[in-house]
């Protein structure tokens, strides 16, 4: 995808279904990120509400939802990005990890179409009283506008005549300024619902004003519980894995990856940066 083929103004969007998914993605990230990786066998989805751009996940509904709203962001740029070097691996001397799109053990976060609930939801210090969500388009490209759209998590319809608000988090996490266009981000993502808002399902809210209050309680009683989600990945993802070592390497790091590899008995390719730097 041409990285200008997301640059829209205000009001515009695109069609999802026009644009093919990757078969592959990049992500530019730390030799120690590298290890945890290895070691844990999955990656980790953080809050909205802690990544680079301060303005995510801001919502009419709210002054933020971004604690609800977990995403791994990728590229779709296979040329090395010397910016994205620099904003992501100390001093150039990280990785850069290129996987297949959706490599995770999750069977059911294998299908970008579905959006369903996982009532089973559980983190290593055992069961939270939240859902997990998996939205439409689990993986989305970044949309790249020059005036973000105001995104409601709550939306209006009519049934029978009577007014309510249903649950429609499709939007939230896909929508960036301009200035952030360099980077080609796709986004996996995944949601949290506190179980409480699942009441909507049986009784619908029938007011804006019942939306808010429920919303407000409920983000600040939720504020903070969790920062992240490690996802697992299949094991055939990671051996097909490829690392691409930062253009500041040296013999020292490529022997910590190589001892990675070796360790945890993985068969990924590695490669040098094509980027030839002044020393």
């Amino acid at each position: 995808m041409a990285a200008d083929s997301r640059l829209l103004t205000v009001g515009s969007t695109v069609d999802l279904r026009e644009v093919d998914l990757p078969s592959h993605l990049y992500h530019y990230t730390s030799i120690e990120n590298l290890a945890l990786i290895l070691k844990s066998q999955a990656l980790r989805f953080s809050a909205l509400n802690t990544v680079d751009d301060a303005t995510e996940g801001l919502t009419a509904d709210l002054s933020s939802i971004g604690q609800w709203f977990l995403v791994s962001c990728w590229s779709d740029d296979a040329t090395e990005s010397i910016p994205l070097w620099h904003m992501y691996s100390s001093q150039m001397k990280g990785v850069r990890i290129r996987m297949l799109a959706f490599p995770f053990e999750d069977s059911a976060y294998q299908k970008n179409g579905e959006y369903l609930f996982n009532d089973g939801f559980r983190t290593k210090d055992g069961p939270l009283d939240f859902y997990m969500g998996y939205p439409k388009g689990k993986l989305v490209p970044i949309q790249y506008v020059t005036e973000k759209p105001e995104i409601h998590l709550f939306k209006q319809h009519m049934i029978d005549g009577k007014q309510f608000w249903d649950f429609r988090p499709e939007d939230i996490g896909k929508f960036k300024d301009t200035a952030w266009s360099f980077q080609r981000e796709w986004r996996y993502r995944v949601f949290l619902v506190p179980k409480e808002l699942r009441v909507f399902d049986r009784q619908p809210f029938t007011s804006e004003t019942q939306v808010k209050e429920t919303l407000e309680r409920l983000f600040s009683r939720t504020k903070g519980l969790l920062r992240y989600y490690d996802m697992p990945i299949a094991e055939s993802a990671l051996d097909q894995m490829q690392v691409l070592t930062g253009p500041r390497c040296g013999d020292a790091e490529l022997e910590i990856i190589e001892a990675l590899r070796q360790k945890h008995g993985r068969s990924f390719e590695v490669e040098s940066s094509h980027l030839k730097l002044r020393k």
